[in-house]
């Protein structure tokens, strides 16, 4: 959860799904590196265009639960410029499309930013 610094009201949620690889095809094994997190985030309309989502995406390649995370992903709808123009922030400029009933969908994967 996100929350306004001044006025501590909540503006965002995120939420990832870590996934990995397994092991070979028909053996149980531990799933194992490399790990790639599918984003869901939520921005309150009200607080749209104030960097929180771009704040969000950046905070978690900081979370030391999401330390062995290489990459982060998603999608976004093709008509939401604002989702869109976020992502441009951290620098994804390629997408993949695909079409679910009328709505256009772009998939989107970013890796985690190089150490300081």
């Amino acid at each position: 959860m996100a929350s306004d610094a001044h006025t501590r009201k909540p503006v965002g949620y995120v939420s990832v799904q870590v996934s990995g690889q397994g092991g070979p095809e028909g053996k149980a094994s531990p799933v194992g590196p490399p790990f790639h997190g599918g984003v869901n985030i939520v921005v309150d309309p009200l607080a749209k265009r104030g960097g929180y989502g771009t704040a969000i995406i950046r905070a978690l390649f900081d979370e030391p639960a999401l330390a062995d995370v290489e990459t982060l992903g998603g999608a976004v709808d093709a008509t939401n410029t604002g989702s869109l123009g976020m992502l441009r922030k951290l620098g994804v400029t390629e997408y993949t499309e695909r079409k679910v009933g009328t709505k256009v969908f772009r998939n989107f994967i970013f890796p985690r930013p190089p150490a300081h």
